[in-house]
């Protein structure tokens, strides 16, 4: 259902989307939707992670679908960029491609690649498709050479497939981010799809046989060691690596974003499934959202607050993707996790459009406060941004009820709650199908919070509410 998928795509604040050269040339209600919806589609040609063959029967054959494709597409204002391929450049440079081949065999395989993707494609492009640009490869640069942070796009693949820690993505920002990913666990329901079965086995062989990374499940239980706790129970255990995913994700996001103008561009991999698996995915195969779409949503704001800790230093950024300026009252204020208010700062703020400040910076060595029951509440306008000072498994959380109101409202539930302490990852469920105007979210103790479910149903049965602090104190 492209009109659902690509609603939830504007719903989340995204403004691209990258059809990749694994995948295929979608159909015309795609572009047709991206026109209206105002979405940049940056489209590969169909070639990915292979070298090809250089016979004049294959390149006259890719010669015409190059052809027929363009000319298809063409008259799309969507469609801003034409990729030759997706790391074929990459792996024949840094991948073992060239490993036990002939010098002569070598050269005769890189001049194919060159008739393919320096030739044939950008001049078929630029005879067919007007002022669109074409790209020759993705990422211009891999993994191997140190200009994938100052030319060109990126691929980052140190976290997750390197297993470097998530802190890899502040530290190293280029100047357009195509891809870099995590993987999580789709939702209950789609687990026990595959498994056919509702008592649920993360261990089962169905389960097992729709993961295809060799050390997927290894590396989601050793980056959830790192940073949160591995629950044992396997509902706990799909939360928490939802949680997972989308803290190393937003990460990267909103340190590209941080960046700007340094940084123009971050597409993670990636929006969706076409089969039911564990993936790296933010919705899953039955259309959920995972906490990853959720927190994106937010990461991906016209408007972001966004902090930092940099040598004892909460630095925090207004980045504004607005073509107008834009005025407010900005505060911080530091909370302990019963609400106690201890520090407060606020002051008027402007920005211009298109750009990104540091707003305020705030000495923490001159502020005396318990890191793992603390965190700091910045607000500009309606935007809220949430600091805390240590890794999510060491907060001193406490238990405590949310108390829940729920009314019935055209097109759906509002549902009202509140709690007297900080309620971390809060996740909302239920029988029916709907989708949640927010979930995973911070619930700041004695703030209500309203949240809309937006169904079809006329009643909501077995409500569920989870939170990250039944799992730690």
């Amino acid at each position: 259902d492209y009109k659902t998928l690509l609603n939830d795509v504007v719903n989340a604040n995204m403004n691209m989307l990258r059809v990749w050269g694994g995948g295929i040339y979608e159909n015309n209600e795609f572009y047709e939707l991206c026109d209206e919806k105002g979405i940049m589609v940056w489209q590969d040609f169909m070639f990915a992670c292979a070298m090809y063959p250089g016979d004049k029967d294959f390149l006259n054959n890719v010669q015409q679908e190059a052809i027929d494709n363009v000319k298809h597409l063409r008259d799309h204002p969507s469609l801003v960029l034409w990729c030759g391929n997706n790391e074929s450049n990459e792996g024949w440079h840094n991948w073992g491609w060239q490993a036990d081949r002939s010098e002569e065999e070598k050269t005769a395989i890189w001049n194919d690649y060159l008739k393919l993707f320096d030739s044939i494609l950008p001049s078929v492009v630029k005879d067919y498709s007007g002022n669109v640009p074409y790209w020759e490869s993705s990422p211009k640069y891999g993994r191997g050479n140190p200009k994938y942070q100052y030319e060109g796009d990126a691929h980052d693949w140190w976290v997750w497939h390197d297993a470097y820690p998530f802190e890899h993505f502040e530290d190293h920002v280029p100047r357009f981010m195509s891809e870099f990913g995590f993987q999580s666990f789709p939702s209950v329901e789609v687990l026990e799809y595959i498994q056919q079965d509702d008592s649920l086995d993360l261990g089962s062989e169905a389960i097992q046989n729709h993961q295809k990374h060799i050390r997927g499940f290894q590396l989601i239980e050793e980056y959830m060691a790192r940073d949160f706790p591995v629950p044992k129970q396997p509902e706990d255990y799909v939360y928490m690596s939802q949680l997972l995913q989308a803290y190393g994700i937003t990460k990267g996001i909103e340190a590209h974003r941080r960046a700007k103008p340094y940084n123009m561009g971050s597409l993670f991999w990636q929006l969706n499934d076409c089969w039911p698996s564990i993936s790296w995915s933010s919705i899953d195969f039955f259309g959920n959202w995972k906490a990853l779409h959720y927190k994106a949503k937010q990461s991906y704001s016209n408007v972001l607050l966004s902090s930092t800790i940099d040598d004892r230093t909460l630095k925090v950024h207004l980045v504004n993707d607005n073509r107008e300026p834009v005025s407010g009252n900005f505060s911080i204020e530091f909370l302990d996790f019963e609400g106690d208010k201890w520090f407060e700062f606020n002051e008027p703020i402007s920005i211009p459009s298109n750009s990104n400040i540091i707003i305020h910076e705030l000495q923490l060595k001159d502020i005396t406060f318990n890191p793992k029951r603390t965190v700091a509440v910045m607000r500009f306008n309606d935007q809220q941004s949430i600091q805390y000072f240590t890794k999510p498994k060491y907060l001193e959380l406490n238990s405590a009820p949310i108390e829940k109101s729920i009314t019935k409202i055209d097109g759906g539930f509002s549902i009202e709650l509140i709690s007297q302490t900080l309620q971390k990852d809060v996740f909302l469920s239920c029988d029916e199908q709907g989708l949640f105007s927010d979930n995973y979210f911070d619930l700041l103790p004695n703030q209500s919070k309203r949240i809309e479910f937006k169904t079809s149903a006329s009643d909501i049965s077995n409500f569920r509410i989870k939170t990250f602090n039944s799992f730690i104190r």
